[in-house]
């Protein structure tokens, strides 16, 4: 159980650090940078996929939740980010990070703090 433990713990804060990629690429949207951010587009992705491969291990002690609804729903938002990226839409960029991405992201880490946290107490 400890090194499960662990993996809660690194789950929890690498969806931290996704929420805080997600808040800095929408400042440097807003502030025109599409081109050079998009390094932590392909990292912020890649973190998801990290997460959700490590809560696939956890989800038969996870109970009822919606991870994986999110974590899909999260993932084809990055997908759709990033072809707004490769087509250089930055308007649709920054008004789907701040009206999709960012909140869908919170949902996303909420559920995922709260059956985690619910399993390590358990």
């Amino acid at each position: 159980m400890p090194d499960s433990y662990a993996m809660v713990a690194d789950i929890l804060d690498l969806s931290d650090s996704v929420i805080q990629a997600m808040q800095h690429l929408q400042m440097r949207l807003l502030e025109g940078h599409l081109e050079d951010s998009s390094y932590l587009l392909e990292d912020l992705k890649d973190a998801v996929i990290s997460i959700q491969n490590a809560t696939e291990l956890l989800m038969p002690q996870l109970g009822d939740n919606q991870i994986d609804v999110f974590t899909v729903q999260l993932q084809n938002l990055v997908e759709n980010m990033t072809r707004n990226y490769e087509q250089r839409l930055i308007e649709k960029a920054k008004t789907d990070m701040q009206w999709q991405l960012i909140p869908l992201a919170q949902k996303w880490r909420d559920e995922l703090e709260r059956c985690l946290t619910a399993y390590k107490a358990s």
